[in-house]
């Protein structure tokens, strides 16, 4: 018996033709027709596919993020093209990119394709053909066949700060104990992150908080009373918060994670202009904010201030004087009487951080100091 002949091999043919007279010539024509045939192949049937070589950092997403996304394809059709997908954390669909008017990613001569896009926590890239039109949302990838020719998808990359480990760390403010915020979280649809070193208490006893850079993001300061308080009289005294950059926040609130039905039992003092410089840059605010007779807008003084509120079964309010000696008359009060939670599992709060959504982005790093907290029940 013979040896297998490989017959894509023009040798192995002449030596056909050579050796097998007649019977040779056919072979040899039949192998002239696999030699053809391997030549438009590659003599094996090789599958398009794609892959990622640059993933942007992870967002929660929206308009206002973009970040660049790149890979390359192989074995695409000719007229092939990219269509990417953004998978945000909210609502757990994909998303056409870069826009919707403009879905599709071109692929370079070389086989590589670039796109700017918006953010999310997952990107995918479909390698399609020229007939295929992309939906704007989708609830999950398709698969490869009619005019999705392959299919990737990745998860986004995770941040610096992502990967550093943080110690839990408490501090002990105004004779309560506070546990400091380390993991990050999605604040008004953007991830904000912590650094527990952001917050201490100086030797006088204030509580320091600072939004500082890490690389390329802003990292805030947090911290929670350890133990619900409940109704009463609560009063922050605060030094000058007139610096504060139009895109700084300071909050000072009570939240539940317990009770979602009732807005988180969120109350809220913010010192903030969100990002506008035109805008008063405070407010006092009972949960839902988008309720417009849950918000009393005002403007903060320069110089040291008290602040706080009074809360009782079904009624709290606020205020704001100058001074920190607590005996000076209010510039600024307000009494809500309605959608006013109920006191059960909350805890005070103290945030400080960056507005994401900012027409003015923060430029520098910024502080605030709390000189001192009370309650009274």
């Amino acid at each position: 018996m013979g040896r297998a002949v490989d017959l894509c091999t023009p040798k192995s043919l002449q030596l056909m033709y050579l050796h097998g007279g007649v019977a040779g010539l056919g072979m040899l024509r039949l192998g002239c027709l696999v030699l053809f045939c391997c030549a438009l192949s590659g003599c094996r049937s090789r599958k398009p596919s794609i892959r990622f070589s640059q993933v942007p950092t992870a967002s929660f997403g929206g308009d206002s993020t973009r970040g660049t996304v790149a890979g390359s394809v192989t074995d695409a059709v000719p007229g092939a093209r990219i269509v990417l997908y953004a998978k945000g954390e909210k609502d757990k669909s994909w998303w056409v990119q870069p826009t919707v008017s403009a879905p599709y990613t071109a692929i370079r001569p070389d086989g590589t394709w670039v796109a700017t896009i918006h953010l999310g926590m997952e990107f995918a890239a479909l390698l399609v053909d020229s007939s295929y039109k992309p939906g704007t949302q989708i609830e999950s990838l398709p698969k490869a066949g009619g005019g999705v020719l392959a299919v990737a998808d990745v998860p986004a990359h995770p941040t610096i700060l992502e990967q550093m480990v943080f110690v839990p760390k408490h501090v002990t403010f105004s004779n309560y104990d506070w546990i400091v915020q380390t993991r990050p979280t999605p604040n008004g649809g953007k991830m904000h992150y912590y650094d527990p070193s952001n917050v201490w208490v100086d030797e006088a006893g204030a509580m320091h908080l600072k939004v500082t850079r890490i690389a390329n993001q802003w990292v805030c300061a947090e911290a929670r009373t350890v133990r619900n308080l409940g109704f009463g009289s609560y009063r922050f005294r605060l030094r000058d918060t007139g610096m504060f950059e139009p895109g700084v926040a300071l909050g000072m609130f009570t939240w539940s994670s317990q009770a979602p039905e009732e807005n988180g039992r969120e109350m809220d003092i913010h010192v903030s202009r969100w990002g506008s410089p035109e805008n008063k840059n405070a407010e006092f605010v009972i949960q839902p904010y988008y309720v417009a007779s849950n918000v009393y807008r005002f403007e903060m003084p320069a110089g040291r201030v008290t602040t706080g509120f009074d809360w009782s079964d079904g009624k709290a309010t606020f205020l704001a004087s100058r001074g920190t000696g607590g005996g000076e008359k209010p510039f600024a009060t307000w009494t809500f009487t309605t959608g006013v939670p109920a006191s059960a599992d909350e805890r005070v709060y103290v945030n400080f951080c960056e507005f994401g959504y900012s027409k003015m982005p923060m430029q520098h790093e910024a502080e605030v100091v709390i000189d001192s907290f009370q309650f009274l029940p």
